[in-house]
């Protein structure tokens, strides 16, 4: 899927579909929103589709945190500042978007 085919998302920047998802989607999605994705955000973006899809709802700052540094991540000094350095537009909630998670489960992001 080539970035001209993201083009199924809601008002709000989430896609429509969520199984629509992929690294090439991911890409795109993040290309759109100004990021150019790194490992780092690749282990931040990973940690939050294993927790969404483990417990049903996306991570909390705290719980991604944590997530963050069982994973060994260099910016676990101050993982919620490394998010939002990360994902410059949203933190967390732009974090949600790129990863492909379905809006209605972000009410905490």
């Amino acid at each position: 899927m080539c970035a001209t085919q993201v083009r199924t998302t809601n008002e709000r920047g989430f896609l429509s579909d969520p199984k629509q998802w992929s690294p090439v989607v991911a890409d795109a999605l993040a290309q759109a929103e100004g990021v150019k994705l790194t490992g780092t955000h690749w282990r931040v973006l990973n940690a939050i589709r294993d927790f969404f899809e483990e417990n049903g709802i996306p991570p909390t700052y705290h719980v991604l945190r944590r997530e963050v540094e069982e994973a060994a991540d260099p910016f676990k000094y101050n993982c919620v500042l490394s998010i939002e350095y990360l994902f410059p537009h949203g933190g967390i909630k732009q974090a949600c978007r790129i990863a492909g998670l379905p809006n209605y489960y972000c009410f905490g992001c």
